[in-house]
């Protein structure tokens, strides 16, 4: 994962060196900060703007096109997913996330997290490794594999 790269929907995401780039936006994730669909996000910094709004990250959690994301374990997830990273629970859109507890109920579905995979609406992430993959693409995770929409990594 340090040395490695991950190709998504036409785009490179260095995840460990620090950036993403999912649907035409950039996110930095170890990095202190992150461009946003034209706005900028300093996650280390404690907070991002995006979309003139404000997202405090290392807290665990940010708020990007209308979903939470939590970015300072090293992914994001965008488009109307959630994500959870460093904050011991978060709740999106009617859902919570339990992540010291090892698991995380997504939109009728669950996520173990520190298992090192996640479920998105039909997919699988593993997300320990620090990213996690969104729209048909593929993602290398710890040293295993992934399932996404049919795929495997």
């Amino acid at each position: 994962m340090t040395a490695s790269y991950a190709r998504f929907g036409g785009g490179y995401d260095r995840l460990t060196a620090g950036y993403a780039r999912f649907g035409g936006g950039y996110d930095c994730l170890t990095a202190s900060y992150a461009r946003f669909r034209g706005g900028y996000d300093r996650l280390t910094a404690s907070y991002a703007r995006s979309r003139g709004g404000y997202d405090r990250l290392t807290v665990g959690y940010a708020r990007f096109g209308g979903g939470y994301d939590c970015l300072t374990v090293g992914y994001a997830r965008f488009g109307g997913g959630y994500d959870c990273l460093t904050a011991s629970y978060a709740r999106f859109r009617g859902g919570y996330d339990r992540l010291n507890a090892r698991y995380a109920r997504f939109s009728g579905g669950y996520d173990r997290l520190a298992a090192g995979y996640a479920r998105f609406r039909g997919g699988y992430d593993r997300l320990t490794a620090g990213y996690a993959r969104f729209g048909g693409g593929y993602d290398r995770l710890t040293a295993r594999y992934a399932r996404f929409s049919g795929g495997f990594d």
